[in-house]
């Protein structure tokens, strides 16, 4: 069963850099046949890279927005056209609605089969975090690819509710949690770093949905009983000024560090040197920087949304607290560096959860099984 992936925005740029992606594009090529990815270019030349018959076709975007989507669409349309005719692909796989809008209409010029990936809340997405008309046109986004593709795979239970209450066939949706590699994110490979036992750590884009800027708000808070707290954000994005702007307004300069993108291989030290995980976001479905920081330890305070509390029972493996209240999540953090023993407790079930149920191992085995169940139908 010669699958194509079409990656559209969601994956990273450049494949032959992303050893975490590669690695279940390597496990497909074994166990279905040829794999052939259509992903942006990560310098805007068309180009492709191959290895051991994992074929990564590099399409071109031009300018931001509306425009950059629409050349990526016409270039991904006709790339894959062309690939599915030569490879004889059976399946394509697309990994958001981006990729999804493409691979409509190959379904109908050549009738392979549609496999699409719901990794996000687009049936109820925030009013937080976005606009009226941004939600409405991925809803209906969301539903026309739902409408064409033949199995969807969800990453909680949270997105098939979600889907089921937008009208979603039941018998196209199956659960498939999202992946946490947890020998790389393995607190026995990096040792535990010695520290003031006050050390913060958020690791993510820095934007509205993320909900950086609650945890800047309830950072007076913290320090008001613990002076020598201290927080690290990793991570960029477009709100990169505004935090800048809202740590200096508040007097954070001392106890706020802003680190910046950090390579993926450098992130299990970073979360072994924190004492508390920190995921303040206001929408979300399942945050791999949430299961890689329980595979580390790490106890967890987050935001009770989306598919978080399918990872992160409350007072198991964290805290969760209502999204936006800077003082719930002050709070629940004030009471974990209060307690050294439940801050313990928290992480070692953390690493458990994620050996039950977020293994890579195990991920991987049934998005597998997921494909070969198209494979037998012929």
């Amino acid at each position: 069963m010669n699958i194509a992936v079409v990656a559209g925005y969601a994956y990273p740029l450049n494949f032959a850099l992303a050893d975490r992606d590669l690695r279940v594009l390597r496990v497909y090529r074994k166990t279905l046949g040829t794999v052939v990815v259509i992903v942006q270019s990560p310098d805007g030349v068309r180009h492709q890279w191959e290895d051991d018959r994992v074929i990564v076709n590099y399409v071109p975007r031009v300018g931001p927005g509306l425009l950059g989507l629409a050349t990526f669409w016409v270039g991904s349309l006709l790339t894959t056209w062309r690939l599915v005719r030569r490879y004889r692909l059976a399946a394509t796989d697309a990994t958001d609605l981006a990729a999804a809008l493409v691979l409509i209409p190959i379904k109908w010029l050549t009738g392979v089969r549609l496999l699409l990936h719901l990794q996000f809340q687009f049936f109820e997405m925030s009013a937080m975090a976005f606009p009226r008309w941004k939600r409405w046109a991925f809803r209906v986004g969301a539903r026309v690819a739902c409408r064409y593709a033949d199995s969807i795979r969800c990453v909680t239970e949270d997105i098939k509710e979600q889907a089921l209450r937008a009208g979603v066939e039941p018998g196209k949706l199956v659960v498939i949690p999202t992946r946490c590699d947890a020998t790389l994110f393995d607190p026995a490979r990096v040792p535990r770093q010695a520290g003031t036992g006050r050390q913060l750590l958020y690791v993510g884009s820095l934007t509205k949905l993320k909900g950086v800027d609650v945890l800047l708000e309830a950072m007076p808070q913290i320090l008001s009983q613990f002076p020598n707290a201290r927080l690290r954000l990793v991570g960029d994005g477009p709100l990169r000024r505004e935090v800048e702007r809202q740590i200096v307004e508040a007097g954070l300069s001392g106890a706020v560090d802003l680190v910046g993108v950090l390579p993926y291989s450098g992130i299990p030290e970073v979360l072994a040197s924190a004492d508390i995980f920190v995921f303040p976001s206001r929408s979300e479905a399942m945050p791999r920087a949430v299961l890689e920081a329980m595979a580390m330890e790490r106890p967890v305070v987050a935001s009770r949304v989306g598919g978080i509390p399918e990872a992160v029972r409350d007072g198991v493996e964290g805290l969760l607290v209502p999204p936006g209240d800077a003082g719930a999540l002050a709070t629940a953090v004030c009471r974990v560096l209060h307690d050294p023993q439940l801050a313990y407790a928290l992480g070692r079930r953390g690493r458990q959860r994620i050996l039950e149920r977020f293994t890579f191992q195990e991920n991987v085995r049934a998005l597998v099984a997921w494909h070969r169940t198209w494979e037998s139908k012929g």
